[in-house]
């Protein structure tokens, strides 16, 4: 095991706060003549189950972690009005160049960022909603009917 210096540590811990893989940072050390292991730069993760880093290391984590996702919202890419415009000049640019099998995948890639394909977030929207709001709510779907004409002649 190689002894860290307080600058070593430093490295990463910053690193292992950008979302870093450890073997990554025992890569870096080494170029910086370090020979680190895994475990060693795991030991310096707060976030790893069972670490005992010290304080110190957890509340520089905890901060450089928080403005690295803060600095995330300055990157254009992140933006999804940014990923069309990108898109849009490149189909059209690919339609000129009369490359129709490219502008067509970029056309279908733009489609999916509308329908949000590349998000984990999903809309579920059932068939019969009426079915579903009796459901929720333990009545037949005849009695919800029934309320809506009722509040409707009302």
């Amino acid at each position: 095991m190689a002894r860290l210096s307080t600058e070593h540590k430093v490295l990463i811990v910053s690193r292992l706060a950008a979302f870093v893989a450890p073997s990554e940072i025992v890569a870096e050390l080494k170029e910086l003549g370090v020979t680190a292991s895994i475990e060693q730069v795991f030991h310096y993760d707060p976030t790893a189950k069972g670490s005992d880093v010290g304080q110190r290391w957890r509340e520089m984590h905890t901060q450089l972690r928080a403005e690295f996702l803060r600095d995330t919202a300055s990157i254009p890419i992140a933006h999804k009005s940014y990923r069309l415009r990108e898109l849009n000049d490149m189909a059209r640019q690919a339609k000129l160049r009369k490359n129709f099998p490219l502008a067509a995948q970029l056309l279908e890639q733009a489609a999916k960022e509308m329908g949000e394909s590349y998000t984990n977030r999903r809309v579920l929207e059932p068939a019969d909603p009426v079915a579903a709001l009796a459901a929720t709510l333990g009545v037949t779907p005849e009695e919800i009917t029934g309320a809506l004409a009722d509040v409707a002649g009302a």
